[in-house]
């Protein structure tokens, strides 16, 4: 196995993200802007083949042409030392593939997304480049709910000749390939791509992974008609050109939002969206300007994604931190978290006023569901930190972890004589992180060093976390990271 390089090129190596078929990706910082970067390194084995050098470099070429906010952007390219690199921009996100398979999808995120794809693949067309590998592991949901497309590995140039021996004999995807692009992979337009985004839309609004098997009796009536032409066998009776398919799926969308009875749709599902999206709301966009330290918010969520509030309150000696939990999922969970929200401002004085008073409300209710619960009040060089159920609060000091909380039952599970409140000091340089997940000193050797740069440090933590088996974090919400200093 490969070694990582500590440097490629100009960009210095902080971690492998993954390892391919002919190429590895690390996690990388630009020297001159301190940004990251992702790298993609042809692997060294490959170094002495012409073909497979070329077509590393082919990639490379036609990134160059590109420049579109659904497409990952190129940053450099070159030879150093060890052979040839792409550096791409470092994406935050999750892959459509992995998304389709956590997350109930609606019928109107579906098209939204489904329309993201169609006009990332577009612009390729508009400049000639025919895909070939559009699949949903090519795709990338980022945090904030946009759609990149990821890899051009295998793309080309409609009117470039491809030399048979520089690529095998089979192109693509079984499972999203055309008909026509598994008999001659090297003779393709533009009409396969809309095949495979067919295949890709139609699995977006059924929910789950179709492994090529496509059965259009089960999509919506509307839509039924816009993926048979995409997916015809034949490409002369195929959308010809994505605008087409683009102005049929739009004019569609804007049918199942104005009218949505007319698909057997109910409102009710398109009004919990709408709630879900709110919970956003419920969370502070950004956080306050604090004197002695700096609050980074690190989303980890599972595999189930779990409804929680997260709240600051500052005032002259004080600031006061308050994360919340849900035991339900789904719309369900999202209201509750939002009436515990308006319980926890209700509640007033020191924070161990503030937690008696939202326990003996949960606890006298017998209809109030499971809540994980979590405060964090820190003064000047001390911290205060009541838990309820999971949520750990985790100094980090020299490389060594200590562990607050995480021990009480949740508030509704049983009732509790004393409170849980926990005391200790910080100092210069400490990292407090507190975890609702109870998870992390479980795998604290996993925690990268700190070597004096807060942003470099998050982003290798939140890298080594996602490597992690999801089931770890099933179930579970976020980390949050104090960095005091």
């Amino acid at each position: 196995m490969e070694k990582p390089p500590e440097r490629v090129g100009p960009y210095h190596v902080e971690a492998l993200l993954d390892r391919g078929g002919m190429s590895n990706l690390y996690l990388a910082t630009d020297p001159q802007t301190g940004e990251s970067v992702v790298l993609k390194v042809l692997q060294n084995k490959f170094l002495d083949r012409p073909d497979v050098v070329e077509h590393f470099k082919h990639e490379c070429e036609l990134l160059s042409y590109i420049d579109h906010p659904g497409i990952v952007r190129a940053i450099d390219d070159g030879q150093w030392e060890g052979g040839y690199f792409l550096a791409l921009e470092f994406i935050q996100g999750i892959s459509l593939r992995k998304w389709i398979q956590q997350t109930p999808v609606s019928l109107p995120r579906a098209l939204e997304v489904i329309l993201e794809i169609a006009e990332a693949v577009c612009h390729l067309h508009t400049h000639g480049i025919i895909h070939r590998d559009l699949k949903p592991e090519n795709l990338l949901l980022t945090e904030d709910g946009r759609v990149k497309l990821i890899d051009l590995g295998i793309a080309r140039k409609i009117d470039e000749d491809e030399p048979v021996e520089l690529v095998p004999t089979f192109i693509g995807t079984p499972s999203y390939i055309s008909p026509e692009q598994r008999s001659d992979p090297h003779h393709v337009s533009f009409p396969s791509d809309i095949y495979s985004l067919g295949i890709i839309a139609y699995e977006l609004v059924l929910g789950r992974l179709c492994h090529g098997h496509v059965h259009l009796s089960l999509m919506p009536k509307g839509l039924q008609k816009i993926l048979g032409k995409a997916l015809q066998p034949d490409p002369k009776l195929r959308y010809s050109d994505l605008v087409d398919f683009i102005t049929d799926l739009a004019a569609y969308q804007t049918q199942v939002l104005e009218a949505p009875s007319k698909e057997g749709l109910s409102p009710l599902p398109l009004a919990l969206e709408g709630l879900d999206r709110g919970l956003e709301d419920l969370s502070p966009k950004s956080f306050p300007t604090l004197t002695h330290f700096k609050v980074f918010w690190l989303n980890q969520r599972g595999v189930i994604p779990t409804p929680f509030v997260f709240d600051v309150t500052e005032d002259k000696e004080e600031v006061t931190l308050f994360y919340g939990e849900s035991g339900s999922f789904g719309s369900r969970g999202i209201v509750e978290v939002a009436y515990l929200k308006g319980l926890e401002h209700a509640t007033i004085g020191s924070l161990e006023e503030k937690g008696r008073a939202l326990k003996a409300i949960v606890e006298n209710d017998p209809n109030a569901p499971l809540y994980k619960v979590a405060y964090l009040a820190i003064k000047e060089n001390s911290f205060t930190f009541l838990a309820f159920g999971t949520p750990t609060l985790v100094r980090y000091r020299e490389g060594k972890l200590e562990r607050f909380g995480g021990e009480a039952p949740a508030l509704g599970v049983v009732t509790l004589d004393e409170l849980p409140l926990m005391q200790g000091e910080w100092k210069k340089g400490d990292f407090l992180l507190l975890d609702p997940t109870g998870l992390l000193p479980t795998f604290a050797e996993k925690l990268p060093p700190y070597q004096g740069d807060v942003k470099k440090w998050l982003q290798l933590l939140d890298a080594r976390l996602k490597a992690l088996s999801p089931s770890r974090l099933e179930g579970r919400s976020s980390f949050l990271i104090l960095f005091t200093h």
